[in-house]
C-alpha cells in the first residue's frame, strides 16, 4: 500500500492521469489499456479497490484486466474469509465473461489472462481453484 502521506498525492495523480487517458485514441488500444491498468493499480495500492475495479472495466485487453485483479488480490490476500469470497466472485465473474471462441483470436492474451486469473485465485487463498484453472488452460491448449 502507498504510505499515508502519499495517498492524497497518488489520488490526485490518478485523477489527472485518468483525464489524460480518456483522450488516448482507441486506435492505440494497447497504450490506452496499459495506462488504465497503471491507474487502476495505483488506486488499488491507495486502498481504492472499488475505484480500481471501475477503471478496470475501461480496459479492453483481458491480460491487462487480469493484472489489475492480481494487484488487488495480492493486496487483499490477508483479508478475512468473507472478503476473500467477494474477490473470488469478482475474479470468477470476469473470467466467465471471456468467450471461449476468443481463444484462437487472442491466443497470447488468453494464455496470459487465464494464467493471471489462476495466480489471482491462488493469491486470495483459492489454491485448488487456481490449480483447476491451470488444468483447464492446459487441457484447452492440448485440445484446440
Amino acid at each position: 500500500m502507498v504510505g499515508q502521506g502519499n495517498i492524497k498525492d497518488a489520488k490526485l495523480f490518478c485523477d489527472r492521469a485518468f483525464e489524460i487517458a480518456q483522450h488516448i485514441s482507441h486506435s492505440r488500444e494497447d497504450q490506452r489499456s496499459n495506462t488504465f491498468e497503471f491507474i487502476a493499480q495505483v488506486q488499488a495500492k491507495t486502498g481504492e479497490f472499488d475505484a480500481a475495479l471501475k477503471i478496470m472495466q475501461l480496459i479492453n485487453i483481458p491480460s491487462y484486466q487480469a493484472n489489475v485483479l492480481v494487484t488487488i488480490a495480492q493486496l487483499k490476500s490477508e483479508a478475512d474469509a468473507q472478503e476473500k469470497e467477494r474477490w473470488n466472485t469478482i475474479i470468477t465473474t470476469i473470467a466467465d465473461e471471456i468467450p471461449d471462441d476468443r481463444f484462437f483470436l487472442f491466443l497470447d492474451n488468453n494464455i496470459k489472462f487465464w494464467s493471471t486469473v489462476a495466480v489471482a485465485q491462488a493469491a486470495i487463498g483459492y489454491r485448488e481453484t487456481a490449480l483447476a484453472t491451470f488444468a483447464e488452460l492446459l487441457d484447452a491448449a492440448r485440445n484446440k
